[in-house]
């Protein structure tokens, strides 16, 4: 329960101070793991 609440409240975090190009190299990353 613990777990789940940090991990929110940490990609609350990173949402907001994540740069573009890394969010977009995130994106690419996802969609790699989607095509296997």
């Amino acid at each position: 329960m613990i777990d789940a609440n940090l991990r929110r409240v940490y990609d609350d975090l990173v949402e907001d101070e994540v740069p573009e190009r890394f969010r977009s190299l995130l994106e690419q990353l996802r969609r790699q793991e989607g095509d296997k």
